[in-house]
C-alpha cells in the first residue's frame, strides 16, 4: 500500500520553509513594521432582533511573517540557507533566540500586494497566489490584541462563499480550532500575541509550527521527506466547517482528549499520534509503526462529504447540480444539543445552503446501509466507519458529538484560508484516496472522495495556470437557530466604523445583503450609494472604490436604502478616489499615511526574499491533510515601502 495514500504532509511553495521556525524560547514583537489588519464584518443574530452587524478584522498567522534580528540596527533573518538552518550569528541556543529575534507586522498594503488578502464589502477575499506567495491563513479577532472566541452550542453559523475559480486541488477551508484566545501571549515570554497571528494548533498535532506555547520547535529539528519538522506537536479540537473547491465538499469533526492547545511529542505514550515515516499499515487492524490512534486528538474524524457518501450530483459546477460552485452560497452549519440550551451536550450537526434566493437542505447518504442520513449524528458516524470497512473508529473513542461539542462549548477561534497538498494534492477532499490500493479499490464505498482525477491537483500546475484563482468569504454570522439566513437575518442599519489604526479613512463596511431576491431597480439609472468618501471633499466626487455601491446591492437598491446603510446617494454614479495605506518604515515605526495614485506606481515597489513552508506530519484515514501553510518574508532593506517576494529554490520533496 502506497504511504502517500494516507500521509498527508503539506509542503508550501518556496516562501514557505523559513516561517517554520522561529525563536527558540519566545516570540517578541518587532518594531519595524506596524500591523494594520484587514477588516470584515461579523453579524450577530436573533429571531426577535435581527441581525447586528459589528465592524471587526482578521489577522495573518505567524507562520507567514518576517522574523528578523531584533538588535539595534540589525536586520537578519533568524532563518537561512536551503534547507533553511538556524543563523548561528544570530540565534544559537533558547536563550538567543528569545532575545534576538522579533516577529514583525504587516502593512495594510503588504496584506494585499504582497499576500492576496483583499477587503470586499463585508468579508475579504484571498487569492491563490501573489507574487511567489502562495495561499494564506488568517484569524478573526475580538479586538486588536484578542482572537474572537466562539462558542456554538445551540447556535449557528454562516458565511457566504464564493470559489467558482477553486480547481481540483485546491482548498477553501473555512474551520475553527481550540487555540487561546490572546495567542498564547506572555507564555515563555511572548510578547507578539493574537495581534500577531501566534499560538496555532489543530487536530493533526502538527510538527512544523516554529513557536509552541510560545517556546520555539527547535529541539530535534530534522528534515523528512516533505521538510523539516521540531520533536513537538501541537494538539487541539478542531470543527471543520467548509474544506472545499467547485467539486466536492467536506464537513468534519476532530474531537481531541485534553482541553485547550497541547504541546506534544511522539515519544512515550506518543500524545501526538505519530506515525513512523516509512509505516504503511495504518490501514490495517494491527500496525505497530502506526501511532495515530494512540495520540490526543482524532485525526480521522467524522465526515460529510456528498460525493462520497453517495450524492454524486449534490455539488459541483454547473446548473446540473444541486448546489452550484460557479455561484455564491451561503453555508448554514447548525449545531444542536440534547435539551435546546447552550450547555447541552452536541447531538447533531446539520447543513443548509442557501443559494438564488432558495433554502436547501443537505444531501442524503445513500451508501450507509439501509438508513440514509442528512445531518452529522453519533449513529451516522458510526455507520460510516463499519460501512466503510474503516478498521479504526476514533471518532466514538474520542467522544463522538459530545467529545466536539465540549471544545465547541469552551470556545474556538475562526480560521480562513486558501490552500494546496504537495503531499496527496488534495485527493483525500476531491479525488479517491487510497488512490493505488488494491484492497482498497476506487469503486469500494468511501474510497472516492470527489470526480476528480487522481493525476490532478499537483500544486507545480496549480501555482503556474491558476495563480489568479480566489475565494471570497463574506457575511460571517453566528446566532440562534435559523436567524442567520432567511427573513430573520435582514440586517440593522451600518454600525459605525472601528478603525483598528490612527488612520480615519479606511472605507466603512456594509450591512450583509439578505439572501432573498433583490428589489427591482436602483430609483436612478446608472446611481450609487457611497458609504465611505476622502474627507473634506463631497461623496459622490471622491468616494472610496469598495465603498460604491450598485447593481444588486441591497444598499443600492434606493435612495432611502442607501441612507439606512449610512450612505450619500449619488443619483449619476460616484467618482472614485484611488488609495493606498503605506507604513512609515524603520525601528520607529509611525502612521500610515494615504497617497493617490496609480497603479503604475508599484513598478518600483522594492523586491525581498521569501523562502517555502512545509506541512507536519500529519496520517488520516481519509487522507486529509491538515493546513499549516506559512511564509516568512526575508527583508533585508528596512526601508522599503512595501515588499515583493523573489522565488528561492523549492525546497518540496513530492510525496509518491
Amino acid at each position: 500500500m502506497p504511504r502517500a495514500a494516507f500521509r498527508s504532509f503539506s509542503v508550501l511553495s518556496t516562501a514557505a520553509v523559513l516561517s517554520l521556525f522561529g525563536p527558540a524560547a519566545a516570540q517578541q514583537l518587532g518594531t519595524n513594521k506596524r500591523e494594520q489588519h484587514s477588516e470584515i464584518t461579523l453579524g450577530t443574530c436573533t429571531k426577535s432582533s435581527g441581525c447586528k452587524i459589528e465592524m471587526k478584522s482578521v489577522t495573518m498567522d505567524a507562520q507567514w511573517r518576517w522574523l528578523h534580528d531584533a538588535r539595534p540596527n540589525k536586520y537578519k533573518n533568524c532563518i537561512s540557507g536551503s534547507p533553511p538552518e538556524w543563523d548561528s550569528s544570530v540565534c544559537s541556543s533558547a536563550a538567543d533566540c528569545a532575545e534576538n529575534c522579533a516577529l514583525e507586522g504587516i502593512s495594510a498594503t503588504d496584506y494585499e500586494h504582497v499576500y492576496g488578502v483583499s477587503q470586499v464589502p463585508d468579508g475579504i477575499s484571498l487569492r491563490f497566489r501573489t507574487g511567489e506567495a502562495v495561499g494564506s491563513r488568517v484569524y478573526l479577532m475580538e479586538d486588536e490584541d484578542t482572537y474572537k472566541m466562539f462558542t456554538l452550542l445551540n447556535k449557528e453559523f454562516s458565511i457566504d462563499v464564493e470559489g467558482a475559480d477553486l480547481v481540483c486541488g485546491m482548498n477553501g477551508a473555512i474551520y475553527f480550532v481550540e487555540m487561546e484566545a490572546d495567542g498564547g501571549k506572555g507564555a515563555r515570554g511572548n510578547a507578539a500575541g493574537a495581534s500577531l497571528g501566534t499560538g496555532y494548533c489543530d487536530a493533526q498535532c502538527p510538527h512544523d509550527l516554529k513557536f509552541i506555547n510560545g517556546e520555539a520547535n527547535l529541539e530535534d529539528w530534522h528534515e523528512v521527506k516533505t521538510g523539516p519538522i521540531g520533536k513537538h506537536g501541537a494538539c487541539c479540537a478542531e470543527m471543520d466547517i467548509w474544506e472545499a473547491n467547485t467539486k466536492a465538499t467536506a464537513l468534519t469533526t476532530h474531537a481531541c482528549d485534553e482541553p485547550g492547545l497541547l504541546r506534544c511529542t511522539g515519544e512515550g505514550n506518543n500524545q501526538c499520534g505519530d506515525v513512523k515515516e516509512d509505516c504503511d499499515c495504518c490501514l490495517e487492524k494491527e500496525c505497530e509503526c502506526c501511532g495515530r490512534y494512540q495520540g490526543n486528538c482524532d485525526k480521522d474524524g467524522c465526515d460529510f462529504n456528498p460525493f462520497r457518501l453517495g450524492a454524486e450530483e449534490f455539488y459541483g459546477e454547473g446548473s446540473g447540480f444541486t448546489i452550484d460552485t460557479s455561484k455564491k452560497v451561503t453555508v448554514v452549519t447548525q449545531f444542536l444539543t440534547s435539551d435546546g440550551t447552550d450547555t447541552g451536550d452536541l447531538v447533531e450537526i446539520r447543513r443548509l445552503y442557501v443559494q438564488d434566493g432558495k433554502v436547501i437542505k443537505n444531501a442524503k447518504t445513500t451508501n450507509l446501509g439501509d438508513k440514509s442520513f442528512d445531518s452529522i449524528t453519533d449513529e451516522m458516524c458510526q455507520a460510516q466507519a463499519k460501512s466503510f470497512g474503516m478498521p479504526h473508529d476514533d471518532f466514538t473513542k474520542k467522544g463522538g458529538l459530545k467529545g466536539m461539542g465540549k471544545a465547541l462549548g469552551r470556545g474556538m477561534v475562526l480560521v480562513l484560508s486558501l490552500w494546496d497538498d504537495y503531499a496527496t494534492h488534495m485527493h483525500w477532499l476531491d479525488s479517491a484516496s487510497p488512490e493505488s490500493n488494491p484492497d482498497w479499490p476506487h469503486d469500494k464505498p468511501g474510497v472516492a472522495r470527489g470526480p476528480c482525477p487522481v493525476s490532478g491537483g499537483r500544486p507545480h500546475d496549480l501555482r503556474s495556470m491558476h495563480g489568479t484563482a480566489t475565494v471570497t468569504y463574506s457575511n460571517i454570522k453566528v446566532g440562534e437557530i435559523d436567524s442567520t439566513y432567511g427573513d430573520y437575518a435582514t440586517p440593522a442599519p451600518t454600525p459605525p466604523p472601528s478603525h483598528h489604526t490612527p488612520s480615519p479613512q479606511r472605507p466603512q463596511p456594509q450591512p450583509p445583503q439578505p439572501p432573498q431576491p433583490p428589489a427591482s431597480g436602483t430609483g436612478d439609472v446608472g446611481a450609487e450609494c457611497c458609504t465611505a468618501f476622502l474627507p473634506g471633499n463631497h461623496p459622490c466626487e471622491m468616494c472610496y472604490p469598495g465603498a460604491a455601491l450598485s447593481g444588486n446591492h441591497w444598499c443600492a437598491e434606493s435612495k432611502d436604502h442607501c441612507g439606512n446603510c449610512g450612505g450619500t446617494w449619488c443619483p449619476n454614479g460616484a467618482q472614485k478616489a484611488y488609495r493606498l495605506y503605506e507604513d512609515k518604515e524603520g525601528p520607529s515605526g509611525g502612521v500610515p499615511t494615504t497617497h493617490s495614485f496609480s497603479i503604475s506606481r508599484f513598478a518600483g515597489v522594492g523586491a525581498v526574499v521569501m523562502f517555502p513552508g512545509l506541512f507536519a506530519a500529519a496520517w488520516l484515514r481519509s487522507g486529509r491533510v491538515r493546513r499549516s501553510e506559512g511564509y516568512e518574508h526575508l527583508q533585508p532593506n528596512p526601508e522599503s515601502a512595501a515588499e515583493v517576494p523573489v522565488q528561492s529554490e523549492t525546497l518540496a520533496v513530492e510525496v509518491a
